[in-house]
C-alpha cells in the first residue's frame, strides 16, 4: 500500500525554521565556539576552563596565559553553544509534530522561537544573564507544545 503526502508552501516554511536552527547551531556558534578556542587555548576534548586553568597556565611557558575573566569570557562562548544544543533535542520532534498538523502556525512560532534562541545565544556569549534577553522565546515555545498536544488530544480521542 502506498501513501502519499502533500506538502504545502507552510510546510516548506518550517523546513526554513529548521535550517535556521541548523545554521545557528551547526555553523554561527560553532564558528565562535572554535574562534574563543583558538583565543584562549583550550584544545578538545576539553570542553570548559576552570580557574585552576589559570593556575596551571601561569608558570606554563608556550602556552596562552588565561585570566579569570577569560575562564568566565570562553565559558559563556561554549555554555552558549552548549545550551543550543541541549534544547534542540528537546524542541525539534515537537516542533516537526506540530509542523505535521499545523505548519503555517508552528512555522511562525518557530520563526519567533529562533530569533528568541538567537538573541539568548548572542547574550550568553557577553554574560551568562545574557542570555535571559531571549527568554520571551518560550512563548512561542509553549504554543507549539499546545498545538501538538491537542493534536495528540484530539487523535487519541
Amino acid at each position: 500500500m502506498m501513501m502519499t503526502i502533500e506538502l504545502s508552501r507552510d510546510h516548506g516554511l518550517c523546513m526554513a525554521v529548521v535550517v535556521g536552527y541548523w545554521l545557528l547551531q551547526g555553523i554561527v556558534l560553532s564558528i565562535h565556539v572554535g574562534m574563543a578556542r583558538k583565543k584562549y587555548g583550550v584544545s578538545p576534548p576539553q570542553l570548559y576552563l576552570t580557574n585552576a586553568d589559570v593556575a596551571e597556565r601561569k608558570d606554563k611557558k608556550d602556552c596562552v596565559k588565561i585570566t579569570e575573566e577569560d575562564v568566565i569570557a570562553y565559558n559563556s562562548v561554549q555554555r552558549s553553544h552548549q545550551n543550543n544544543m541541549e534544547f534542540m533535542v528537546a524542541f525539534m520532534p515537537v516542533f516537526l509534530c506540530g509542523a505535521i498538523v499545523q505548519p503555517r502556525e508552528s512555522a511562525i512560532a518557530g520563526a519567533f522561537s529562533l530569533l528568541a534562541r538567537t538573541m539568548s545565544c548572542f547574550g550568553y556569549q557577553y554574560a551568562p544573564n545574557g542570555r535571559l534577553v531571549g527568554a520571551w522565546g518560550y512563548v512561542p515555545i509553549f504554543y507549539i507544545i499546545y498545538i501538538v498536544g491537542k493534536s495528540a488530544h484530539e487523535l487519541i480521542m
